[in-house]
């Protein structure tokens, strides 16, 4: 009996211990794609893209080490029909602050401003050579957190474990100005971003990959030759995504590369509020939009791995 009732203890002591310890943070081969939509719609809006990594390397500062968090910019849109993403020139890294893992949480510090052109505009919220927060994976339903800046509480709507087995948080905010969700993810972070977990006025999403855990690479194109976003008259052209004919007065049809498919679609009226969302849309499909009001949109799709595209399509009267 003593056996037997020393082997329970054990046994749920080390349950205890892995749910307490979990998936650790990347500290090496991770990656995270992050895309920006500025503003939602209007005469300038625009598209960026940056991403952030972290390689194993190590910063010392006051006698805490942290992992490294470089940073660059990749893309950009101009404001022509086409929405087509122009590579920033030169494309560097820059080391912009450090990560560390302390039991359930994990801590940013910021070091620099980022001294290149495309840098995450999220980085200017964090302040300068000071530790924050930035998650806490211990934190149950009812809990709240004052997240980086003040008067900016996010209360802890759900907790959640997912299909790998990761803890999930989803979080909301009423302090930004308007009501903001986000979701965060053991062992990767925000799933909008490493850094974009904090209020903020662009709808944003982001892929995250690691070769330490087998997180497959981040696919979505971003260069002239191989666009992000191709919106044409006609099928023709490269992407991921690719739509047409846009602008449209009734169908837009959609063509979708594999192995992406199938991949969820969600529209955004002026305002960012969703007025069409559709699941498990396929390599080629199409889109009503005859019901809708003569106007631009934002259309996102996203797979099921956390690939995000987003491109304004144009319903004619």
């Amino acid at each position: 009996m003593n056996r037997l009732l020393f082997l329970l203890i054990f046994l749920q002591y080390s349950g205890l211990l892995f749910a307490q310890n979990g998936y650790p943070f990347p500290t090496d081969e991770a990656e995270w794609h992050v895309t920006r939509v500025s503003p939602i719609l209007g005469p300038d809006d625009a598209f960026d893209r940056w991403v952030y990594r972290v390689g194993g390397e190590t910063l010392v500062i006051d006698s805490t080490t942290y992992v490294a968090v470089a940073a660059r910019g990749t893309c950009h849109s101009d404001q022509s029909t086409s929405y087509q993403y122009e590579p920033y020139v030169p494309a560097q890294y820059a080391i912009v602050g450090g990560l560390r893992q302390e039991g359930d949480s994990i801590f940013f510090r910021r070091v620099s401003f980022p001294p290149f052109t495309g840098a995450p505009s999220t980085i200017y919220a964090y302040p300068l050579d000071q530790e924050v927060l930035l998650y806490d994976f211990s934190l149950e339903i009812g809990d709240t957190i004052e997240y980086v800046t003040p008067d900016r509480t996010f209360v802890v709507t759900d907790v959640m474990v997912n299909s790998q087995g990761r803890k999930e948080i989803q979080l909301s905010s009423f302090g930004c100005g308007y009501p903001i969700n986000v979701l965060w993810r053991e062992g990767q972070g925000c799933t909008n971003g490493l850094l974009e977990t904090i209020c903020f006025y662009y709808y944003a999403g982001s892929c995250f990959s690691s070769a330490a855990t087998g997180e497959p690479p981040c696919s979505i194109p971003c260069t002239p030759d191989d666009p992000v976003l191709v919106a044409t008259t006609s099928p023709a052209g490269s992407g991921s995504v690719r739509v047409h004919p846009n602008p449209t007065s009734d169908i837009l049809h959609l063509s979708i590369s594999d192995p992406l498919a199938p991949m969820e679609l969600t529209l955004l009226d002026i305002t960012g509020q969703p007025v069409l969302v559709r699941q498990a849309v396929r390599d080629q499909d199409t889109l009503d939009l005859s019901g809708l009001a003569p106007g631009s949109y934002i259309c996102q799709v996203s797979s099921p791995r956390g690939e995000f595209q987003v491109f304004k399509v144009v319903r004619l009267p």
